[in-house]
């Protein structure tokens, strides 16, 4: 977490998003508008790490990374840019999109298509982790 793990983020499992974008290309409400697809809450991300937790069966321990270390971060991010050219997952650029809390509604694709999120967040994160651990990367 960085900040905080009051923070709060909208998410969609992939199954979701994409019944959304199908619904968006043939339903007639759908042409020439743009929507946002989540699962239908906001989750701060102590929630996200309790579901994880309830997900996997284990106990998590979230990290709360204060701003100024991950803005110190950063900034040594840039310098080794600068120096190696080559990018950074994190540099002075990209800072902002790490603090910032990232939240939408799918209200829209409710009210116009019907869209209607399936999977919650407990079971999107199982089925996610069986994906990676049937293609070995768990």
């Amino acid at each position: 977490c960085f900040g905080s793990k009051k923070k709060r983020v909208s998410l969609v499992y992939v199954d979701d998003l994409v019944r959304g974008i199908l619904l968006s290309a043939e339903h007639p409400g759908g042409e020439n508008e743009s929507f946002f697809l989540t699962d239908g809450k906001v989750h701060s991300y102590g929630e996200f790490a309790s579901a994880f937790e309830e997900a996997t069966g284990r106990a998590s321990h979230p990290i709360v990374v204060p701003m100024p270390v991950l803005f110190s971060y950063a900034a040594l991010n840039e310098l080794i840019k600068i120096f190696t050219g080559k990018a950074r997952t994190l540099d002075i650029q990209k800072y902002p999109e790490f603090v910032g809390e990232w939240l939408c509604s799918s209200d829209k694709a409710q009210e116009l298509l019907g869209y209607a999120p399936r999977v919650r967040l407990v079971e999107g994160i199982k089925m996610t982790l069986d994906w990676y651990k049937q293609r070995d990367w768990l």
